[in-house]
């Protein structure tokens, strides 16, 4: 931000607002949260992940989203998990049980 600040020459201010809230209209149609500072002219731009709705998008310009987490997912198959009695010993690499063992001598 900083770098783009000074090469279109703007100066810039991060805040959050009072409320902590995303944005809601009230009873008379104000807003409150990050859309109600923009909607006064408060803030310029806000940076958030808020979803994006309907009555949000009357208010205020949103851009396209960078990334959507609906529908993806990655899945991978269980380890088949092999029972033993020295399963104490592979919680250690060769070469430290080594060291160890060197330490005692």
């Amino acid at each position: 931000m900083e770098m783009i600040s000074k090469e279109l020459n703007f100066t810039y201010a991060i805040y959050e607002v009072e409320d902590g809230l995303p944005g809601v209209p009230d009873y008379d149609g104000n807003w409150n949260g990050l859309i109600g500072a923009l909607v006064s002219g408060s803030a310029d731009i806000a940076l958030t992940s808020l979803s994006v709705t309907a009555e949000r998008e009357t208010a205020v310009d949103f851009t396209i989203p960078y990334y959507k987490t609906v529908g993806g997912a990655i899945l991978m198959r269980k380890p088949i998990m092999q029972y033993s009695p020295f399963r104490f010993i592979q919680v250690l690499e060769w070469p430290v049980w080594l060291c160890i063992a060197a330490a005692y001598l």
